[in-house]
């Protein structure tokens, strides 16, 4: 089978596109092959079995498939944003944690010396109270 050449798009003085092959405006689109072709190609075998539309519905077809491709876009763009700046935000999240965890351990030790330091102070007292009160006897 030997193959047609593939129709080419010539522009007549009214800017119409005209199919290379038929010279007839180009008013369908082939979507098997993503072309435009003419009422001439349409009736072709080669575009016999194709899905055919006509240009206005095809355009309108993938308009609406840009904006649907385009909304997927800015939604996956958007969520990508969002975990980034929660991943960035995340050490400085983790850093007052830590921060509050090691003032808290501060405080702990602190307070533990400071009883131990009174329960020493008290013990001696106690021990200067029997050696004083010892030495009355």
């Amino acid at each position: 089978m030997s193959q047609m050449p593939k129709p080419q798009v010539l522009r007549s003085t009214a800017e119409e596109a005209l199919c290379g092959i038929h010279l007839q405006p180009l008013h369908f689109f082939c979507d098997d092959e993503e072309i435009t072709v003419c009422r001439k190609c349409v009736q072709s075998p080669e575009h016999m079995q194709h899905e055919v539309y006509g240009l206005q519905e095809a355009a309108e077809y993938y308009r609406e498939e840009e904006q649907r491709f385009k909304e997927i876009v800015q939604a996956e763009y958007k969520m990508r944003f969002l975990l980034l700046t929660e991943q960035m935000e995340l050490p400085s999240l983790r850093q007052p944690a830590c921060t509050f965890e090691k003032d808290l351990k501060e405080a702990h030790e602190n307070q533990l010396r400071k009883l131990s330091t009174e329960l020493k102070l008290k013990s001696q007292k106690k021990l200067q109270v029997r050696e004083y009160s010892g030495s009355y006897r």
